[in-house]
């Protein structure tokens, strides 16, 4: 492992996290497998770290998105409290 990359461990989830210098390209046409004991680890496209979606290019549209999403849910169900005409809360 290079000398950069942290392991954050939190409950039952785990991450490396790694700097990536100006020395380093970003674009590697392949990675090299990284493996654990004989299994090797799966590389992904995104994952979801405290709340917030990250993507591998570190576009923002993914989170963006999954909380647009998450915002029409809430609007629907006060619209369809609303619809009801239940008295607001006290």
């Amino acid at each position: 492992m290079h000398s950069s990359n942290h392991i954050i461990k939190f409950t039952d989830d785990m991450n490396v996290v790694g700097l990536i210098s100006k020395n380093e390209k970003r674009a590697q046409s392949g990675y090299s497998p990284l493996y654990i004991d004989v299994s090797s680890v799966e590389i992904i496209n995104s994952t979801k770290y405290f709340g917030v979606h990250l993507a591998e290019y570190f576009t923002w549209s993914l989170n963006t998105s999954s909380i647009s999403k998450k915002a029409q849910q809430h609007l629907y169900f006060l619209w369809r409290l609303r619809i009801a005409h239940l008295p607001p809360p006290s």
